[in-house]
């Protein structure tokens, strides 16, 4: 009799998740991809910072260029955004320290982060970081890495080592499932400027 309660239970609870309605606008992808209890976003305070990973739907990138854009189909991309105190962090940082993490930003982000899947250390594959100098309310740079590296993996885990902030190393885990969630939801989503 449990056997056949706990198959029910997963059945409706499968029938819930499958029934999520698409997403329509830019504010609901938003939304979603800014809710951490959807996976595809976390958030690691250590005051005065807060740094946030972001999944990067690929709804999201097919504004760009149309002949890479069969290319960005083989990469996963996320977006590592930095804040103090809910500011921009490079416009917080002190003059000397401001050189330093301006070119490991630029230069050298394969020396912080790293990719961890099914416990094997990949490197990511590409990175960008354009600096705002305070237009925006955080420090963004979008990784990259691709799926062949992925595999059939269940799972990703990104680690970010400190780049002369002072914070912890920490660790930021993704499900593919998650990920392929949120694609599901955009599939039919037109982003317009």
């Amino acid at each position: 009799m449990r056997l056949i309660s706990a198959i029910a239970l997963f059945m409706i609870i499968t029938f819930l998740i499958s029934c999520q309605s698409d997403i329509t606008n830019q504010k609901e992808l938003y939304t979603y991809m800014n809710n951490e209890k959807n996976g595809v976003s976390m958030v690691k305070n250590d005051s005065p910072f807060t740094l946030r990973l972001n999944y990067i739907p690929r709804v999201l990138l097919d504004g760009l260029d149309s002949q890479k854009s069969s290319d960005l189909q083989d990469y996963l991309y996320f977006r590592l955004s930095y804040q103090n105190k809910g500011r921009d962090m490079l416009s917080t940082l002190d003059q000397s320290a401001y050189s330093v993490i301006l070119n490991r930003l630029s230069f050298k982000m394969n020396d912080y982060v790293k990719f961890l899947i099914e416990g094997k250390e990949k490197e990511a594959d590409d990175f960008q970081f354009t600096p705002l100098f305070g237009a925006t309310s955080s420090t963004d740079v979008i990784v990259a890495i691709s799926r062949s590296k992925i595999g059939k993996s269940e799972s990703i885990q990104l680690e970010l080592s400190d780049i002369g902030l002072g914070v912890p190393t920490y660790h930021f885990d993704f499900k593919l499932s998650d990920l392929e969630q949120l694609e599901k939801l955009t599939s039919k989503l037109k982003i317009t400027e």
